[in-house]
């Protein structure tokens, strides 16, 4: 008798061991989830503050295109929390229509230039948001046409 009273005893600890061990994989998978749930909102924190920056620095341009104070080159803004870096960067200019490029591309011969066509002006502008370890980059090339309202 007293062998199975041995036995009850070392089955319940047996038992009460794989309840304990399952019990901890749960909540270390819970507490695993909350982080990645963290991790994931600050990353989407820094894709919207990314994304203000390139806003803002499609402002800048669309003022400094008018006319109106503005300039390109480094800003710095802190947005949600975030340091966000702001380049603007003038590439250039590029022909649009005209030519040969009337028939490949059904230019519609909208402006007065070169060929019939326009110039548009394109700009680059890049934005990085910065927060402890955590970059997040943004760039997007804007192209403006003069003399073509809302060019």
């Amino acid at each position: 008798m007293k062998n199975k009273k041995g036995i009850a005893l070392v089955t319940t600890i047996i038992i009460l061991t794989v309840i304990l061990i399952l019990a901890s994989m749960a909540l270390f998978l819970v507490s695993r989830g909350l982080i990645v749930t963290a991790t994931q909102k600050t990353i989407r924190d820094a894709f919207a503050a990314s994304l203000s920056g390139i806003e803002y620095g499609l402002k800048v341009v669309d003022d400094a295109f008018r006319g109106n104070t503005g300039s390109l080159g480094h800003t710095q803004k802190k947005i949600e929390g975030f340091d966000v870096d702001i380049y603007i960067e003038d590439l250039g200019s590029a022909l649009l229509g005209g030519g040969l490029a009337t028939m490949a591309r059904g230019y519609s011969g909208i402006g007065k230039s070169a060929s019939g066509g326009n110039i548009a002006i394109e700009y680059l502008v890049y934005s990085q948001s910065k927060r402890d370890k955590l970059r997040y980059r943004l760039s997007e090339v804007y192209r403006r046409v003069p003399n073509i309202p809302g060019g």
